[in-house]
């Protein structure tokens, strides 16, 4: 069994695993020191039986039939349509664990590949947010507003190595300093190195790192049922001399988070945005760095069957996306077939090699 403690807004949350099955429970606190002492409890209560696993969260699906068959929601086709859609993308997601992150990944993994428009995204995601909202006034989880693009064609958005240096300062700089600004910027580093997706960076353990290979496991859940994907990443060297350090217990804890800094997935891209605007670069989210990530390998001619395996996808096509070209890069392979020789014919048919 594997606990981790996350925050989600203002309280603390348990999530993890216990005998196969994912485990999600709010422990009703906002300090700290309680919700360590609430989870250990917790723990203790799944293992001797007298807490069941079975009291999760209501899964996406519940919410989408309620939505689908309530008359307060409207019954148009498209709305009707989308939440057939919706219900089959997400159905077997606890209604709360769909955040701005697990969308993210939604739209990389759905929308991309589809070179849908930032106007069938935005439709999709307005739908996605109504079903959402009506969990939430049933109670079920928290309002979200989700983040949509505008109207403007879809584009991967990476950041340029200049905007990398001044946004990665900018996040340690002297008057801003924190403990929690200096976890966001070695979560950065971790993004930028490995093109993992932000929640799997903050739900990283000491456990999944081999430091001895410099290898790690990076975790996803994908699909409609939930199912947890893994995936060995290979570390560079420059990252792993920046990795925190275990923390120094009598016991060894392998469920030690290695980026404990209590940050979730929002206040990650809102500390990150914010670093960014101050150096003047706008629109930049963490999930940039995984596509500038996947980029960068792309240019530098990596075999698309190896950027998927490191992204965690199963489809080539979904690479496809990140091999943008220059006129650069047409006139480079231009020049160089120099060495290849051309056959022309001259008036007279006769072969001549130019």
């Amino acid at each position: 069994m594997t606990l981790s403690l996350r925050k989600r807004g203002n309280i603390f949350h348990a999530e993890g695993e216990f005998m196969g099955e994912r485990i999600r429970r709010s422990l009703k606190t906002s300090d700290r020191m309680q919700a360590k002492d609430a989870m250990l409890k917790l723990q203790s209560d799944l293992l001797t039986g007298s807490a069941s696993k079975a009291t999760k969260g209501t899964p996406f699906s519940v919410v989408a039939d309620k939505y689908m068959k309530s008359r307060r929601t409207g019954s148009s086709k498209s709305a009707l349509r989308y939440a057939e859609h919706h219900r089959e993308m997400f159905g077997g997601y606890d209604i709360t664990e769909i955040d701005e992150d697990l969308i993210e990944g939604y739209i990389e993994d759905y929308h991309a590949p589809k070179g849908n428009s930032d106007g069938t995204i935005r439709r999709d995601l307005v739908a996605l947010q109504g079903i959402l909202n009506f969990g939430a006034k049933l109670k079920l989880r928290d309002h979200i507003t989700v983040e949509k693009p505008s109207e403007n064609p879809h584009s991967i958005v990476t950041i340029t190595p200049e905007e990398q240096t001044a946004i990665f300062n900018s996040l340690l700089r002297p008057d801003r300093y924190s403990n929690a600004q200096w976890g966001v910027h070695r979560i950065c580093m971790f993004l930028i190195y490995t093109g993992a997706r932000p929640n799997e960076v903050l739900k990283l353990r000491f456990a999944d790192l081999d430091l001895t290979n410099n290898t790690v496991i990076l975790r996803s859940i994908k699909g409609r049922k939930g199912q947890l994907k893994e995936r060995r990443v290979p570390l560079h060297p420059d990252l792993v001399a920046a990795l925190p350090k275990r923390p120094n217990h009598r016991t060894p804890q392998p469920s030690d988070l290695v980026f404990d800094y209590g940050l979730d997935t929002a206040e990650l891209r809102r500390r990150f945005k914010r670093a960014a605007e101050k150096v003047g670069i706008e629109d930049k989210t963490p999930y940039c760095l995984r596509h500038t990530f996947a980029t960068r390998l792309c240019r530098q001619g990596v075999p698309p069957k190896v950027v998927a395996d490191l992204l965690g996808h199963s489809s080539l096509d979904m690479v496809m996306k990140y091999m943008n070209t220059t006129f650069e890069d047409h006139q480079s392979a231009i020049l160089g077939m120099t060495n290849l020789a051309f056959v022309t014919r001259t008036a007279d048919t006769q072969p001549r090699v130019m």
